[in-house]
């Protein structure tokens, strides 16, 4: 092996080049946490948060970098680079087309766009064993931060409020940040949540109390937004694991850790907050939500309308709006993506969600990748299935955060996965996997 390469062992010690890019998926988290200002456009209000401006320059500096080296190496997977292209040249067709609103379409491009350079950065700069253990727990503070801002708002504005009977006029005052409100919360918490967890099982000694503390933060912050499609999607989630779970050798050492943590976890949660997320999710099942099955009604007519290149990018409030429903989006991603899309974006869209969940599949199955690695992969893949069920009942995607941290998932999953070439040597388990020395070493 050559002095510029690097080994990239999981499960045993070797020397690595430990100099690498994961601090810049924790700049961009912690970017999207900033307000910003607003910036009048056309009678609009976008808000211009110090994300926007940061990551731009850093895709253009990692550009600039790889051709100056004259060592540009493509993007490093390929399948998902060619369906994310036909899906966003999807968006501009359909705004093309129907022209309905110029600006929230452009709004939509621009989310998934961001979104995806994210996943393209993430894949290129985590070089080393070192740098992926650094940025997942990047994630997973990032997730731990929104908790706790959530706990601090709990304890100073809501605690006092809360009970069984006031849990919705509660909930419609959830919010941080002036952008982020209870159900978007959740959404940003769902897919984390399990990578944490799998940290938990995978760690050891004070890294392991770590992990807790996050995970404890994470969930308190998730019972916090009362979101009962988010809890919801969790357990069922993770029911949908539990094949992982066996053939990942889930023993009963670990059910034991895990209800040894629920049990003291729910011992330091208020008892009125457990109360009203339970009420809540009853009231919820005795007196279904008939609003989310109008817009879902009104999705699907507008699709059969336009089948093959759809309403418009972020359009279907336009249709809503006319059966005197005030909504922005459907609350179920697969509709919502036929009406604005139709079949032409709708296909891509819908291929990159199954490579993606067969990805994060294949690497929970792994017996000789480390034991910490393999339980943050299924994590991952527990993490992936919770935020699709979730998006069934709730936005999600159209969501600029929630975009960034989904594909920061799926990267992350890439990456884990030790049948891909990406950026280095590797050595997972004893697998030798080539990778391609592509950008200059952070």
């Amino acid at each position: 092996m050559n002095a510029d390469s690097t080994s990239f062992a999981i499960g045993r010690q070797a020397p690595t080049k430990t100099g690498s890019g994961w601090w810049i998926l924790s700049l961009l988290l912690f970017s999207m946490l900033t307000e910003g200002f607003v910036i009048p456009v056309l009678g609009r209000t976008p808000n211009l948060s110090l994300f926007d401006i940061l990551l731009p320059m850093v895709v253009l500096y990692l550009l600039a970098m790889n051709f100056i080296g004259d060592h540009y190496s493509g993007f490093p997977d390929r399948t998902v680079l060619f369906l994310a292209l036909a899906y966003l040249l999807a968006h501009l067709t359909s705004l093309l087309v129907n022209y309905s609103d110029v600006l929230r379409s452009i709004v939509a491009i621009k989310v998934f766009t961001f979104g995806f350079l994210s996943y393209w950065i993430i894949i290129n700069v985590t070089r080393s064993r070192l740098s992926l253990e650094r940025a997942t727990e990047s994630l997973i503070l990032w997730g731990a931060v929104i908790g706790t801002m959530l706990l601090y708002r709990f304890v100073v504005d809501w605690s006092f409020l809360i009970d069984p009977q006031a849990g919705s006029e509660v909930k419609d005052q959830i919010s941080i940040l002036g952008w982020a409100r209870s159900n978007y919360l959740a959404s940003l918490l769902v897919p984390i949540l399990p990578v944490a967890a799998g940290g938990v099982l995978g760690r050891r000694g004070i890294q392991r109390l770590m992990m807790i503390l996050a995970a404890g933060l994470i969930a308190f912050g998730l019972l916090i937004t009362m979101s009962k499609g988010a809890i919801l999607s969790l357990i069922i989630g993770s029911l949908c694991a539990l094949p992982v779970f066996r053939k990942a050798g889930l023993r009963l050492r670990h059910l034991f850790v895990l209800l040894g943590l629920a049990i003291i976890f729910l011992m330091f949660v208020p008892t009125d907050l457990v109360a009203t997320n339970y009420d809540m999710i009853l009231y919820r099942a005795d007196n279904p939500d008939f609003n989310r099955l109008d817009l879902w009604r009104i999705a699907w007519q507008e699709f059969l309308r336009s089948p093959i290149l759809g309403i418009g990018p972020n359009c279907i409030y336009i249709y809503n709006r006319q059966y005197a429903i005030d909504v922005l989006y459907s609350h179920n991603f697969v509709l919502n993506v036929l009406a604005d899309l139709g079949l032409v974006g709708a296909l891509p869209f819908f291929a990159l969600l199954g490579i993606l969940i067969r990805r994060s599949y294949i690497p929970c199955l792994c017996t000789s990748i480390d034991p910490r690695f393999r339980w943050i992969s299924i994590g991952l893949f527990v993490g992936l299935i919770s935020t699709l069920i979730h998006g069934l009942v709730e936005p999600t995607f159209p969501g600029r955060e929630y975009s960034v941290v989904f594909w920061a998932c799926a990267a992350l999953t890439f990456l884990y996965d030790p049948s891909h070439t990406t950026v280095s040597s590797n050595e997972i388990g004893g697998q030798i996997v080539k990778r391609a020395e592509s950008l200059p070493s952070f």
